[in-house]
């Protein structure tokens, strides 16, 4: 892995602007990001952040499952309580033309149910239910490659396409990346963010999210955040570099509100692929 040295901060900063969303759905200016390129040495004896869970480590690759965007901005709960409100009003909406049918003094109830029934309730129960939010990345060390799973979002969080997508990298073209902005007081954003950088061109670069803290109840948790972002970046290196790691085991995971986990499915070749201890032809 190389420093990329060809590239500007300005450039950079462009970059992560593009392809980092403001809570909310709207563009963010490049200029309020604060990036870091985060080191490459490995240290020894490195003990396993808290963050992420493991799903499955051993000794020919490591998984783990991160979070989207909108898990932070909270739009998978806006999610279920819209559906939650949508669908107890058609039911009463439901209820009552069975009991009394056509009501003209229930005109606006009528007409409430029906834009929640056709627009808010298909896209809320869509984010809620129907949206994997916690997709796995694996990091291969025998092959030295990593395969990665990502949601691109067409339009807006709730009324947008939503594609689920897979890609594979070589390790050796990955950089670490803190990426800091502040929307406000109670809503910092700071994450661990994964740079493809091939060819130092601002054009081929890549990125994707591997970390991202939470909305802080206090100083001191935020602190306690940011400060897994470079152990997670230097425990994914030290693995990858067969250095020494600790709590190579399946970690228990905490509780998390709707993770739908039963949507995703890697694709068979690359599943297959990802998990060999030897690089296979395509």
């Amino acid at each position: 892995m190389n420093k990329n040295e060809s590239i500007s901060y300005t450039e950079m900063q462009k970059f992560f602007a593009r392809e980092i969303k403001e809570v909310g759905g709207r563009p963010i200016t490049s200029k309020n990001l604060e990036l870091s390129l985060l080191p490459i040495h490995a240290r020894e004896n490195l003990s396993a952040p808290e963050m992420p869970w493991y799903t499955e480590v051993n000794d020919i690759y490591m998984e783990f499952r991160r979070s989207p965007f909108w898990m932070v901005a909270g739009y998978v709960f806006l999610g279920f309580m819209l559906s939650l409100l949508s669908i107890s009003i058609l039911s009463i909406v439901a209820f009552s033309f069975y009991e009394m049918g056509f009501n003209s003094d229930l005109l606006f109830l009528y007409l409430l149910a029906f834009v929640l029934g056709c627009f808010i309730l298909p896209g809320a129960a869509k984010i809620a239910f129907f949206t994997p939010h916690y997709l796995p990345i694996r990091f291969n060390r025998k092959t030295q490659k990593i395969y990665v799973s990502d949601l691109i979002i067409e339009g807006n969080v709730f009324f947008g396409k939503i594609k689920l997508t897979f890609h594979e990298y070589d390790w050796k073209d990955v950089e670490g990346w803190e990426v800091s902005r502040h929307f406000s007081k109670s809503m910092p954003y700071n994450g661990l963010h994964l740079v493809v950088n091939r060819e130092n061109d601002i054009n081929a670069l890549r990125q994707t999210r591997v970390y991202t803290t939470r909305a802080p109840w206090s100083a001191q948790e935020m602190a306690r955040q940011k400060n897994y972002i470079p152990q997670i970046w230097l425990y994914c290196h030290n693995y990858m570099a067969y250095e020494t790691v600790s709590g190579a085991k399946n970690k228990p995971q905490p509780f998390i509100f709707l993770r739908n986990n039963w949507l995703f499915k890697w694709p068979k070749e690359m599943d297959k692929r990802s998990r060999s201890s030897k690089i296979l032809s395509e």
